[in-house]
């Protein structure tokens, strides 16, 4: 999948598969992405390229039908300020077709599980910060969907809103299809089953020991490793190392690659060469 605004690309070349009451967790630092994947996926935003499947159902497609299985909890919370936590819920629930006679019934199991039984009765207006998070949570899992997306639940919280946000998230990950976006690393690891990285620096990455005689030659290395990998780019390039990072996971082509380099590596200015792969800590530094 591609989302593109005017000629920069917003997400490029995603693909991942979510499972069937797993947490899938995107992150990535700001701007990678992932609140723009997050608009594709509900249909609040098309792709340029690529498609979006939800039980089936293609999304430009047949968007009411997969409209059914998903509910959406964006990062800024969407309340109304003149309603009490008790209202927000009951009237979320009439909204997804709850039955009448388990309007009260969803609603109170829901206060429990988000944590505001105390706070029933107050104008959401009056909530600290944390509680209005847990709010829009408890809007968003009300109706128990297959499919909940929740953008950056604790961007902005303290350690114990966060604490008590991490509860509610483990617990809809055991009764539906979670799929969450942060930036937070801790986050990622406390919650997710699988974790995707929104970045284009997973995978292989050659460094570059630089020559101290010799003045290295970027342009000429690239050309090189563009041979072979054509969506090649520099991570780094500092006074004694260089790091391409090769974007892919696929190790075909490498040693005829290597062998190039090698060869001329004392024209190009390389003292040594050395190949890793990319981590989550590498994205970050990114």
């Amino acid at each position: 999948m591609v989302a593109s605004y005017g000629g920069a690309e917003a997400l490029k070349r995603i693909s991942l598969q979510a499972f069937e009451k797993e947490a899938t967790v995107l992150v990535g630092r700001n701007g990678a992405g992932k609140t723009t994947f997050m608009n594709v996926v509900t249909g609040l935003q098309k792709p340029s390229s690529g498609k979006v499947y939800i039980q089936g159902y293609d999304v430009a497609k047949n968007m009411s039908q997969a409209r059914h299985a998903i509910t959406y909890c964006p990062q800024r919370d969407m309340i109304f300020a003149d309603l009490t936590v008790w209202e927000h819920l009951l009237y979320i629930a009439a909204v997804k077709q709850v039955p009448l006679k388990s309007l009260r019934s969803a609603a109170q199991e829901t206060l429990a599980l988000v944590n505001l039984e105390e706070e029933a009765e107050v104008l959401s207006q009056d909530l600290k910060r944390g509680e209005m998070k847990r709010l829009s949570i408890g809007m968003a899992i009300i109706a128990k969907p297959q499919i909940v997306l929740i953008d950056e639940p604790t961007s902005g919280l303290d350690s114990t809103s966060t604490r008590n946000v991490w509860d509610i998230l483990l617990h809809v990950r055991g009764a539906s299809t979670l799929l969450l976006s942060t930036h937070d690393m801790t986050e990622a690891d406390v919650v997710a089953d699988r974790i995707v990285a929104l970045t284009a620096g997973v995978g292989y990455k050659i460094r570059l020991a630089k020559s101290p005689c010799v003045p290295f030659q970027k342009t000429e290395v690239l050309s090189i490793v563009h041979k072979y990998v054509p969506g090649a780019e520099v991570l780094s390039d500092v006074s004694t190392q260089a790091t391409i990072a090769l974007h892919t996971v696929v190790s075909d082509g490498f040693d005829r690659l290597f062998r190039e380099l090698e060869s001329a590596g004392a024209q190009l200015g390389i003292r040594s060469i050395g190949l890793s792969v990319c981590t989550l800590k590498d994205i970050y530094l990114k």
